[in-house]
């Protein structure tokens, strides 16, 4: 059901992104219900049914002289779709321009969507979807791989405690990223691979965008920044990483170029 839900979801914010929110009715369950950012004035107020959510969004949407919203990403998490939203516009009046990403989570119930919840980020509704909860296996996991990530953002590669000497390395890509696929066995070879890697960047950086925990792995969106080495071009590129845990050390680590294959690759279908 997950692909599907996805689906309905894709179709729901293309239609309300295109041809606006009576449109996008048809896709609403009847007993619909929406809250606001956790931030918002109106936090702390359900909006029940389609009608009362559109009034919320219209509220917003009108303050901007020019306003749309796209959808970045979606995550499909069993009933519900996490779904990235870039929403841009130019405030009435000549004020400032908006250019700014939301978290959205949509629940599904009876082949329609029944609520929706906005986050400040990403990151937020990605952790109310997560699939362990504190306290477990999975939660000391992810913050194994939160403490590689701090090393990673600071540009330190040196090989880390964190893997098993048998550790599973992959890297995973198609088209113009082919040419950086592999796969490596044992730390041996696992921190030769990245130091090749590291050969062809300047000031490169891994900074993590969000975690989210799956059973014993923990699957990362990272952005890597930085030059290319001869080229000296800019690179800001946002990928995933997949890490499997055992006996709190790192057994496999598969980095995709393409974060859509690493949600696919976790049972998450984008």
């Amino acid at each position: 059901m997950s692909a599907e839900n996805l689906e309905l979801v894709r179709a729901h914010v293309e239609t309300l992104a295109e041809r606006g929110f009576e449109a996008a009715r048809e896709y609403v369950h009847p007993d619909f219900e929406m809250s606001q950012l956790p931030l918002h004035p109106e936090a702390a107020t359900t909006y029940r049914g389609w009608d009362a959510a559109v009034k919320s969004m219209g509220a917003w949407t009108e303050t901007f002289e020019e306003f749309r919203w796209e959808a970045e990403r979606f995550i499909a998490a069993g009933d519900r779709v996490v779904v990235v939203v870039r929403e841009l516009g130019r405030a009435r009046g000549g004020g400032v321009d908006l250019d700014h990403r939301f978290g959205a989570l949509y629940t599904v119930n009876e082949g329609k969507i029944s609520r929706l919840q906005w986050f400040d980020n990403e990151a937020q509704a990605l952790k109310a979807v997560r699939l362990t909860g504190p306290g477990t296996a999975s939660a000391a996991n992810v913050e194994i791989v939160r403490r590689l990530y701090e090393r990673w953002a600071r540009g330190d590669f040196a090989p880390a405690e964190a893997f098993d000497r048998d550790v599973e390395f992959a890297r995973i890509g198609r088209g113009d990223a082919a040419a950086l696929a592999g796969r490596w066995r044992g730390i041996e070879e696992a921190t030769a691979a990245v130091a090749d890697w590291l050969r062809s960047w300047k000031d490169v950086r891994l900074e993590a965008e969000s975690f989210m925990e799956i059973g014993d792995r923990v699957l990362v969106l990272a952005r890597q920044r930085g030059f290319g080495r001869v080229s000296g071009a800019r690179v800001d590129h946002l990928q995933a990483d997949v890490f499997a845990l055992r006996g709190g050390r790192i057994a496999c680590w598969e980095s995709y170029w393409d974060p859509s294959e690493a949600m696919r690759a976790v049972g998450l279908a984008e």
